[in-house]
């Protein structure tokens, strides 16, 4: 930034004023959260740049919280729930907003700036089908962002999403768009895991880039489950690690390459929780109290708001909405952990 621009955005910020929609100074426009969920520990996507060079790439360039804490790791869907509201307070059902209904609500943006992406609807027990959906007093339907199942993704239907009626002819023509150009198809070294969540969470991945083309949404999460295969086999586990690191790997190449995005979108990853730091002699890789691993995941922010680095300062996933929802100038008061102003450029 030149001289100039700097003290012109230096002076709207002391000022209050807005810039572009978001605080004067931050740059990001659009946020992709990357929730590599099901359980997936930082041995295999972090601490192995041989393994997953995507992660690599992206904690090189971006900057890295090597021990982000949980405190429940035995349930997913506490988990889950305690990393998209940030409030520990939650049972398996989010008793408080998500970062979507915060930062939808503060922007009055329609309900096609935010999408939530995942693969099935129900995976192990796994529900994450309406839950993230639900209405919170002071947070309604208008508050909602739209849901992209995949599993199923040419037969869904889009009312009840609060989208409007030109919003919801646009997405429906771009499902009809996307999955006729077969924008989803895989051409990966390594393929998905082939069967179900594996599959249609791969898509999910894949189909990014095309969303952010056609909507230019302000946030999309990607939600995955299926690390959690790992419970049957660490064989389809390391799969499904390769698998995600690879299309991330595309998803950053896309990026880069877009004289557009590359200039305003933000990449972070950060899993509900991690894994047992040992397969057990069945051959499984459980998530229980009192592994590091498990209880101590990473954090990755990549874009070009944040600094270049690594800190072993201890954090928690209370955090990651306060800190993504700071980059839209949005106020979090159902969240209960801080902004992780550390890892901003000045």
């Amino acid at each position: 930034m030149d001289r100039r621009n700097f003290l012109k955005n230096a002076a709207a910020a002391a000022a209050g004023f807005r810039l572009g929609g978001v605080e004067a100074g931050f740059r990001t426009r659009h946020l992709v959260w990357l929730i590599n969920g099901g359980g997936s520990r930082k041995r295999e996507w972090y601490e192995r740049p041989d393994f997953a060079p995507s992660f690599a790439r992206l904690a090189r360039e971006g900057f890295t919280y090597v021990e982000d804490h949980n405190d429940t790791v035995a349930s997913h869907q506490r988990s889950w729930t305690e990393l998209i509201t940030g409030n520990p307070r939650c049972s398996a059902v989010p008793a408080y907003p998500t970062l979507l209904h915060y930062v939808r609500k503060a922007h009055a943006d329609a309900a096609s700036k935010y999408f939530y992406l995942n693969g099935v609807n129900r995976y192990r027990g796994i529900s994450l089908a309406g839950s993230y959906l639900t209405s919170h007093p002071g947070y309604g339907e208008e508050t909602r962002p739209a849901l992209l199942t995949m599993s199923g993704l040419a037969a869904q239907r889009f009312d009840g999403m609060g989208l409007t009626v030109p919003e919801q002819r646009l997405l429906e023509e771009f499902v009809v768009t996307t999955l006729g150009a077969r924008a989803c198809d895989f051409n990966l070294k390594n393929n998905p895991v082939p069967r179900e969540p594996m599959v249609s969470e791969a898509a999910a991945l894949a189909l990014v880039p095309a969303l952010l083309q056609a909507f230019k949404p302000r946030i999309i999460v990607v939600q995955m489950a299926g690390h959690d295969v790992a419970h049957e086999s660490y064989a389809d586990y390391e799969q499904v690690c390769r698998t995600t690191d690879e299309l991330l790997g595309k998803l950053l190449d896309f990026i880069q390459a877009d004289t557009y995005f590359s200039r305003n979108t933000s990449v972070v990853v950060r899993p509900e929780v991690g894994r047992d730091d040992e397969v057990n002699m069945l051959g499984e890789l459980n998530h229980s109290m009192g592994y590091g691993q498990c209880h101590r995941s990473a954090s990755i922010f990549w874009g070009p708001d944040f600094k270049c680095g690594t800190t072993n300062l201890v954090v928690n996933r209370t955090d990651m909405v306060p800190t993504l929802a700071r980059i839209f100038n949005v106020d979090t008061p159902g969240a209960m952990g801080r902004v992780r102003r550390e890892l901003f450029l000045d």
